[in-house]
């Protein structure tokens, strides 16, 4: 029996830890952003902060710009996510790495945030719909 409950408990964390996240259209996605943008993650820093009730790490990248697809009236020039973990939703930025981010109109608690459910997906050039959500997102512009 004892044995039993050890698989158990061992299991749940991996059920519990899941990314879950409000499922949005891109439309909604970009109309919700003040950004949109894609880019080249060149450089990333850890840092600590305190995010209740415990410290967490967080990733701030610098990147460069590739295009945009909307453009708010501040400048962006680091984007922050959490060290990638089991359930966070992070996204994983690594120098090197392209990314299209979306930052939201409404900040959190850290400011420029971005993650799986903000909308921000890494760029897969062999993917094969790439072409057509750079397309999607141009269009929005359009309107």
């Amino acid at each position: 029996m004892k044995q039993i409950l050890a698989i158990i408990v061992l299991l749940m964390p991996s059920v519990v830890l899941a990314c879950s996240c409000k499922e949005n259209d891109m439309e909604v996605l970009y109309n919700q952003s003040s950004h949109v943008f894609s880019a080249e993650v060149t450089t990333t820093h850890l840092k600590k902060i305190k995010f209740w009730p415990r410290e967490v790490d967080l990733i701030e990248a610098e990147f460069n710009v590739i295009e945009y697809f909307k453009k708010g009236n501040n400048e962006i020039n680091i984007v922050r996510d959490l060290s990638w973990g089991a359930g966070n939703c992070s996204i994983g930025l690594m120098s090197g790495l392209e990314f299209v981010f979306f930052i939201a109109k409404e900040q959190g608690k850290i400011k420029n945030y971005v993650n799986m459910c903000s909308g921000t997906y890494p760029i897969h050039l062999k993917k094969s719909d790439f072409q057509n959500r750079f397309d999607r997102l141009r269009s929005f512009g359009k309107k």
